[in-house]
């Protein structure tokens, strides 16, 4: 079970880089529109708490995640300039302009959740 748990401690530190590569591909000012459409969804279904298996059920929760994004940075990838890719990849490598954290992004996720969870305890109980 170690070797499985190493495993997934380096695809998740590989995972962090890719993610932060794509932030960099899709501020690129040089980037194709069709290359920009799964960056996003990525940083999207990274960010989401929404996910296909959710990450409590033991190991699928969590692989589901890994395939999920590597499909879409795998597309990007294929979509994306070569000279892009890697002078996205020195930049996040670097550590050329960090990424801003904007908490308010999270907003629309809570508002979601919330709406949820309001109307699971409505149908529940009245």
């Amino acid at each position: 079970m170690s070797k499985f748990k190493a495993w997934v401690k380096a695809k998740t530190k590989v995972l962090k880089q890719q993610i932060t590569i794509l932030y960099y591909i899709i501020r690129h000012p040089k980037i194709p529109f069709y290359a920009r459409i799964p960056a996003i969804l990525a940083l999207i279904y990274f960010a989401s708490p929404i996910d296909l298996i959710p990450d409590f059920i033991p190991i699928i929760g969590f692989l589901d995640d890994l395939a999920v994004l590597a499909f879409f940075i795998f597309l990007t990838y294929k979509l994306t300039p070569k000279a892009i890719i890697d002078e996205c990849k020195e930049q996040a490598l670097n550590g050329r302009g960090d990424i801003p954290s904007k908490w308010y992004y999270a907003v629309p996720i809570i508002i979601i959740w919330l709406a949820l969870i309001f109307l699971v305890i409505w149908r529940l109980f009245f």
